[in-house]
């Protein structure tokens, strides 16, 4: 015979509540102006490196050689500053150690993608 959840008496949170706050009075305590240039339409936010890591996540895979981007089809050669390759390095480094193991190339092929969608979106709307 299947066995009975035991029923228990039903709590009521008594506890009183803050009083709302509208998004405007929070604008006008921290100063905050709206941003004309976008025309009302959100302008994105830059690319974070939880996104970052997320898409690594689902775009690398392995086929049993090394581990590359799934779409992928060229391998082109991009010119880079030492600066640039050491901060793409730093980049890499740090979603490593939030337990990755992407490539200085995969990272810099995530990021140049989703900025180039990025770029081409602002275009669209005419921000650029």
């Amino acid at each position: 015979m299947a066995k009975k959840n035991p029923v228990f008496e039903r709590l009521e949170d008594q506890s009183s509540t803050f009083e709302r706050i509208e998004p405007d009075e929070i604008a006008q305590g921290v100063g905050a102006t709206r941003d004309t240039r976008t025309g009302g339409k959100r302008a994105g936010s830059p690319f974070s490196l939880w996104a970052l890591r997320s898409r690594l996540l689902t775009d690398v895979i392995s086929t049993g050689g090394r581990p590359g981007r799934k779409e992928a089809v060229a391998r082109k050669k991009i010119p880079m500053t030492e600066a640039e390759w050491a901060l793409l390095d730093e980049i890499t480094r740090l979603l490593n150690r939030r337990g990755g193991k992407s490539t200085p190339g995969q990272v810099a092929g995530i990021l140049l993608h989703q900025s180039m969608t990025e770029v081409l979106q602002r275009l669209d709307r005419g921000l650029a």
